[in-house]
């Protein structure tokens, strides 16, 4: 009984692992577009937002893209942070518009999408202790044997180190293709 239900806990991890590897699944640093840019995450209050989901990413030309904020307070709060500089991106604002620009490819520029990369790992990492930290809770209030829940917990810190191992492999596989790139 206690094996099914962890099982079926541990199911949320796995889905960790596979929309980490899918986020970056085609990602090339000398083919950043669209789909790319859309997929940046950043944090702003303590929430994490993707970029897709407060604004409109137009492309001009290959290393220029149009952003058309949907909320003008982001937009500030985003320029306020320094957002895309941190990441190397140069911007000119227009209104209520960004101009991004990618700049040519140096190991500067390698770096600083590695952050980005290391930020999206990060995310990844924290929601998987978030998760085990909520499945803990329900082993203790679903389970009144202490040798159960003992057993419980060993079996979940040791899936748990799997998948964080997991997760760093990915990323460090990540950082060395575009290092190497």
């Amino acid at each position: 009984m206690d094996f099914i239900f962890i099982t079926n806990e541990l199911k949320i991890f796995k889905e960790i692992l596979y929309n980490y590897e899918y986020l970056f699944k085609n990602f090339s640093i000398k083919n950043l577009g669209i789909k790319t840019l859309n997929n940046l995450k950043f944090s702003i209050d303590k929430k994490y937002f993707n970029l897709e989901n407060i604004c409109i990413i137009k492309n001009i030309n290959e290393k220029n893209y149009l952003l058309q904020f949907k909320d003008l307070n982001l937009l500030k709060k985003i320029i306020k942070n320094n957002f895309f500089e941190n990441y190397g991106f140069q911007i000119k604002q227009i209104k209520n518009n960004l101009e991004l620009t990618i700049p040519n490819l140096s190991l500067e520029f390698r770096n600083n999408i590695l952050k980005i990369l290391k930020n999206e790992y990060f995310i990844h990492k924290n929601n998987i202790e978030n998760n085990r930290k909520k499945i803990l809770l329900n082993i203790k209030k679903k389970y009144k044997s202490i040798e159960e829940i003992k057993n419980l917990e060993k079996i979940l810190n040791k899936e748990i180190l799997f998948y964080k191992k997991e997760l760093k492999k990915m990323f460090d596989n990540l950082s060395e293709k575009i290092l190497n790139e």
